[in-house]
């Protein structure tokens, strides 16, 4: 099956399934290279062009020259397929694994002693990491529940597309009739919910946090759009501050990773502010251990006291978010939300 360097464009349809793993789903369009040098390496590449179809135990393509077959597992990712010419009766094994997000690669040997190195990526718009990426990509519809890629799993998540630049992510959400006293970030339900406004249940994302950079943290909300609380916000993080303010969420874990002031990341009070709030805490007392006595990320940086995410290891029976006003702790009116983009 000899290929001279012909563009290809696949019409992958290797089943529903395939997109549940990040891969290739049914009438993507995709493009197969491959070389004919085995070194784990793409050079000098050729290409062919197929139309895939069938399901993940048999897919099946066929051309003028030549018939392919194949399957994929769907637990271990992998791909197996044949291209047997229809006139010389050349058949090329190929075999692979999904590698990233839609694109497959792996190694083919031919029963004429040929070999070589081989890529089948799909060039259709596939799942999205993040509500950024899908605004950014201008296939937002607004405000609303989407489906993101999240370490090659497929989950229903939160967008907001207006606020604030649009393009966050809805990641944890502290609910107003639950108690206080959470003291690590595994207490919580790992969600992700979609409720942003009135949450039912409380729950925190545990998963790969790299999609994002920035990230807004919203307590005493009451309304819509979190309109009459209190927010920090930060941006151009890094993975490891990320990853801080998530475990702030536990004040033993807050404890834990940010034993003082000094490290907990720093934060702004508005979105359109470049003034910075050191350690995102309103009183001067950096080099101060950082409490307990509540969760959350910022500590009263809005000019008054109990304004955070909720109660810790003091008064923990309290319900839902503070109320950001001087002795306003939780009375189960507030929640709280956990955004990133």
């Amino acid at each position: 099956m000899k290929v001279p360097g012909n563009k290809l464009l696949v019409s992958a349809a290797l089943a529903s399934v395939f997109t549940a793993q990040a891969g290739i789903a049914i009438g993507d369009n995709a493009i197969l290279e491959f070389d004919r040098v085995l070194d784990g390496q793409l050079i000098e590449l050729e290409t062919d062009d197929y139309v895939f179809s069938g399901k993940p135990s048999h897919f099946i393509a066929e051309k003028s020259s030549h018939v392919v077959s194949g399957n994929v597992s769907t637990q271990e990712k992998l791909i197996h397929w044949t291209a047997t010419d229809k006139v010389t009766s050349e058949i090329r094994y190929f075999t692979g694994a999904l590698v990233s997000d839609r694109q497959y690669a792996g190694v083919w040997f031919s029963n004429t002693g040929e070999k070589g190195d081989w890529q089948l990526k799909s060039s259709t718009p596939g799942l999205y990491a993040s509500c950024n990426e899908i605004l950014k990509a201008g296939v937002s519809n607004g405000d609303g529940v989407y489906d993101i890629l999240s370490s090659g799993e497929t989950i229903s998540v939160y967008c907001d597309m207006t606020t604030d630049g649009g393009g966050w992510t809805l990641l944890g959400a502290y609910a107003k009739n639950s108690p206080g006293g959470k003291a690590h970030i595994s207490e919580y339900s790992p969600g992700p919910d979609t409720e942003a406004v009135d949450p039912q249940s409380t729950w925190l994302f545990q998963g790969d946090l790299s999609p994002f950079s920035d990230v807004r943290e919203q307590v005493a909300c009451n309304t819509v759009g979190c309109a009459e609380g209190k927010s920090a916000y930060g941006s151009s993080m890094t993975a490891l501050e990320l990853e801080n303010i998530r475990y702030s969420w536990g004040y033993e874990d807050r404890g834990s990773y940010m034993p003082t002031y000094n490290d907990v990341p720093d934060c702004r009070r508005s979105y359109a502010s470049d003034e910075i709030v050191e350690g995102c805490m309103g009183l001067d007392k950096l080099t101060s251990a950082t409490t307990k006595t509540v969760v959350g990320w910022q500590t009263d940086i809005h000019g008054t006291i109990d304004c955070w995410v909720a109660r810790g290891n003091y008064a923990s029976s309290a319900l839902g978010s503070a109320r950001c006003f001087h002795r306003g702790g939780p009375d189960g009116s507030r929640w709280a939300l956990l955004w990133m983009r």
